[in-house]
């Protein structure tokens, strides 16, 4: 693992669909993983070796989850991840 990783931790709610906005800084591709209690991955916005700017993702299981960021090519960077969800009906 690269010393030019972040992880933050969230609760995260069973049945809520989370969305995570991911905006990289300048011209950098920025990676975002959400991983589970285990530290596995559950979602990413780099599929298809392509990032994408959008995660959409629903949580099964309430707990603790990370958010894992990191920049293509292990370098430095700056952005922002912006968190929306939506309640279960």
């Amino acid at each position: 693992s690269s010393g030019n990783v972040a992880e933050f931790q969230y609760i995260l709610s069973r049945g809520h669909t989370y969305i995570f906005v991911v905006c990289g800084g300048g011209d950098k591709e920025m990676q975002l993983e959400v991983l589970n209690k285990d530290k596995k991955p559950v979602a990413t916005n780099y599929v298809n070796r392509q990032y994408h700017n959008k995660i959409q993702w629903d949580c099964n299981a309430t707990g603790a989850y990370y958010l894992k960021v990191s920049f293509k090519g292990g370098n430095n960077g700056c952005g922002a991840i912006i968190i929306g969800f939506k309640k279960p009906q």
